[in-house]
């Protein structure tokens, strides 16, 4: 459950009312619930106001002491029918693990407990399973359709209805399924239109999984777009740990534009809100890419002082797959302060570890790194060797074709041997410039 916590007013928010990035009913939510959250008198005038007789006098608030404890109560008592319920629910969720079995049984499974608890199964299936995601998130939707509209709360159940169709996006997304995804996001944007969905938390959530589509699509203009607002919502809600993460998708976005220093900017955020012990995997991560930014930056010398300051926490927070990019960064930053002998090395093991585990796109970008190194050797028939593997690995995978044209050029004149730096310096740019364009060039609908 997202926690609840009063917002200020901000130039930030009151920009985006006016832009239309954030709906209007948002912001009279956000007065509303912090006078309440914040001040007795007003949420004393708020909950005594008779709406139905406009401008009508309130009488002694001490009139109303009976009728604020019977609210207390009220709300006490539905916090226990609320924990009733998700007990229940999680009970429910062991034999609602097929859709068959939920769709036939017409009184049980159902209710928005029951679609929250879903959802929450949804999330933590993210990103291993993408197959789990779509069921559990089209089985909550189910859920919700099950439910008499008389037991739905009209403020939560349009946001769970958002969130599970985004859930299902995301999960096509993952499953590589472009187009349907972009239309599983399409449905939710027009949910949250029709249903007037207000809540922050949702529209945050649904900013930043259909960030992650068009960032896969290369269409980062847009990513970048939604990323911006999921976290400047996020960061209204208190949310320190979802903004970090949000702040790190952005800096990877600005990374791949080819714009380092807004890179660092975003990573250097989301470190605001993180810490080793709160959250040392994302930790790890922001100060890794943060890394990898100030070296693109030629800045090698802060690059290898996060690296050695970060040392002892990578082997423990990254996978073998991410410990080869710290050790092609390592090399990379070797390369650029002359130690050679150390750049082959560090570059040459992580050009084998990414050959052993089939990653095309990194095999490529670091054998051109190292092809550097074994030209200024003179060591040319090696080169030839890497430019045949890492063509045959890169041209399996599904790559921008113009990445790849990039890297064809480069492989024929390695083995024409007509390689020169110059070459493989241009061959480097090139491929970050075509990675950055759409795999589709025509604009997301």
């Amino acid at each position: 459950m997202p926690k609840e916590v009063p917002v200020h007013v901000t130039h930030q928010i009151l920009l985006a009312v006016l832009d239309g990035t954030i709906p209007q009913q948002v912001l009279q939510e956000i007065v509303k619930e912090h006078l309440m959250a914040l001040c007795p008198v007003c949420r004393q005038e708020i909950e005594t106001f008779d709406w139905r007789q406009h401008r009508r006098e309130v009488g002694d608030p001490s009139a109303y002491g009976e009728h604020f404890d019977r609210v207390v109560a009220s709300v006490r008592g539905h916090a226990v029918q609320v924990q009733k319920e998700r007990r229940e629910a999680e009970r429910w969720l062991a034999d609602g693990r097929r859709r068959g079995r939920v769709a036939g049984a017409y009184k049980r499974f159902r209710g928005q407990m029951f679609a929250e608890i879903l959802l929450e199964e949804a999330v933590r299936h993210v990103p291993a399973d993408p197959e789990a995601v779509h069921t559990w998130a089209d089985l909550a939707e189910l859920v919700l359709g099950r439910t008499p509209s008389a037991a739905l709360d009209p403020g939560t159940s349009p946001a769970l209805l958002v969130r599970a169709t985004a859930h299902r996006g995301n999960a096509l997304r993952l499953l590589e399924r472009p187009r349907e995804a972009a239309a599983e996001f399409r449905a939710a944007r027009k949910l949250v239109d029709e249903r007037t969905v207000t809540d922050l938390s949702t529209l945050a959530e649904l900013d930043s999984l259909e960030a992650s589509l068009w960032t896969d699509q290369r269409h980062l203009a847009r990513a970048e777009r939604l990323l911006h607002r999921a976290a400047l919502l996020y960061g209204l809600l208190g949310e320190d740990e979802l903004r970090a993460r949000t702040q790190i998708k952005l800096g990877l976005v600005h990374y791949d534009q080819g714009e380092p220093e807004r890179a660092v900017r975003a990573h250097e955020r989301a470190l605001e809100g993180l810490t080793l012990d709160g959250a040392p995997r994302l930790y790890a991560h922001a100060r890794f890419n943060l890394a990898r930014a100030l070296e693109v930056m030629g800045k090698p010398d802060q690059t290898l002082a996060l690296l050695e300051e970060d040392r002892e926490i990578q082997a423990v927070q990254l996978t073998c797959h991410e410990l080869l990019r710290v050790d092609a960064l390592r090399g990379k930053v070797a390369w650029a302060t002359g130690k050679t002998a150390e750049a082959e090395k560090r570059l040459n093991r992580a050009r084998e570890g990414f050959v052993a585990a089939g990653l095309g796109y990194e095999t490529a970008l670091v054998s051109l790194d190292l092809a550097l190194v074994l030209l200024k050797k003179g060591e040319t028939a090696r080169v030839r060797t890497i430019a045949r593997e890492a063509l045959r690995i890169f041209g399996a995978q599904e790559v921008h074709p113009e990445a790849f044209a990039a890297f064809k050029l480069f492989h024929d004149a390695a083995l024409a041997e007509h390689l020169t730096r110059e070459v493989v310096e241009k061959t480097i740019r090139y491929i970050h410039a075509a990675q950055a364009k759409p795999v589709d060039p025509s604009s997301p609908s």
